[in-house]
């Protein structure tokens, strides 16, 4: 009886409460994060508008076939952006997001998990977006992201073979990390709350610049 009490307890405070455990905190934090996200796609999507605008007046200075290859490159780009804002964020049904983002059960649960985004030429009118491309995603688990989503490697899904050609990784998705060479003990850097010996060892160097890393975090997309 007193296990059932317990359990009943950690559902209530997971379902009412207001700690980072609770729904109710990750719920905000996923909306929180997606505001960022938009922010830094629509900074994204400016800097490559002024990029466009540079090589509109650099024509001149560049041959037919380089100015229109550099700018089919930066129109596709502001493309991708846009369809990342739209059918991303912006169009995303809140179950969905929820579901994407591992607050509630996915394929990756209990993690957030990595996405690939493939980009096929084919047009299939039941499936395309408006620039006539038919965009699909699929999500996997970090663990099996490492290797499955690794640049170079295929991906097999739904009778499709893709390859894989680059990452997309943001300031974002890096966080800063310090490691304790004595014990291992980790923990993440926050700038002028950091301590000078190590929490847990008490070793000096976990100061030292040695000892800081940055580590890449799960929801990059490949792409």
């Amino acid at each position: 009886m007193q296990n059932r009490a317990d359990l009943a307890d950690r559902i209530r405070t997971y379902l009412t409460g207001a700690d980072t455990r609770s729904i109710g905190w990750r719920v905000g934090a996923a909306f929180d994060a997606a505001a960022e996200e938009r922010a830094r796609l629509l900074q994204k999507r400016e800097e490559a508008t002024r990029e466009l605008e540079r090589l509109r007046r650099r024509r001149a200075e560049l041959t037919d076939e380089e100015f229109e290859k550099r700018e089919k490159e930066i129109s596709r780009d502001r493309t991708e952006i846009n369809r990342l804002i739209r059918n991303g964020i912006d169009d995303v049904p809140v179950i969905k997001f929820l579901t994407d983002k591992g607050v509630l059960p996915n394929y990756a649960f209990p993690e957030e998990g990595v996405k690939l985004t493939s980009i096929l030429s084919r047009r299939n009118d039941s499936a395309k977006d408006e620039d006539g491309l038919l965009y699909l995603e699929y999500s996997r688990p970090a663990s099996s992201a490492l290797s499955e989503f690794a640049p170079g490697q295929f991906f097999y899904a739904n009778g499709r073979q893709v390859q894989i050609e680059r990452i997309e990784i943001g300031k974002e998705d890096l966080t800063a990390w310090t490691f304790c060479p004595s014990c291992s003990h980790v923990a993440r850097r926050i700038e002028g709350a950091e301590a000078r010996v190590c929490p847990r060892c008490g070793d000096e160097m976990w100061s030292d610049k040695i000892t800081k890393s940055q580590q890449l975090h799960d929801r990059s997309r490949a792409l």
